[in-house]
């Protein structure tokens, strides 16, 4: 289960919840086509968490109310910020026309994020 859905079900707030699930929808449909580029490229993605956003998530699923809200956006908010970073850096140094491309698409996406959270 992703944060966004565990903010379905933990989240106090309905416009959490509505973060919550626009995340859902828009990082799949951004991790469908990076899956596709990297199938192209012979890239191999991982197939689980990373230890660090185990712990992020296991922390998470004790939390309900307010408590979830608040730790939730502001996890939001680091996060996407180190990502619009990476996805700057990326969009003008990067290997790859391809995935370049797909950086320059999702980078919009990634600041409206930020901004709704």
């Amino acid at each position: 289960m992703a944060l966004g859905q565990l903010a379905q079900r933990n989240s106090g707030r309905k416009e959490v919840r509505n973060f919550g699930r626009r995340m859902i929808n828009d990082h799949a449909e951004a991790n469908k086509e990076i899956r596709k580029l990297a199938t192209q490229k012979n890239i191999s993605l991982p197939a689980s968490l990373s230890d660090g956003m185990k712990k992020k998530y296991n922390r998470f699923l004790r939390l309900k109310g307010a408590a979830f809200d608040k730790a939730y956006i502001t996890l939001m908010v680091e996060d996407h910020k180190e990502d619009i970073n990476a996805f700057r850096h990326y969009t003008g140094s990067g290997a790859g026309q391809n995935l370049v491309q797909w950086a320059k698409r999702e980078l919009p996406v990634l600041e409206a994020h930020l901004q709704q959270a």
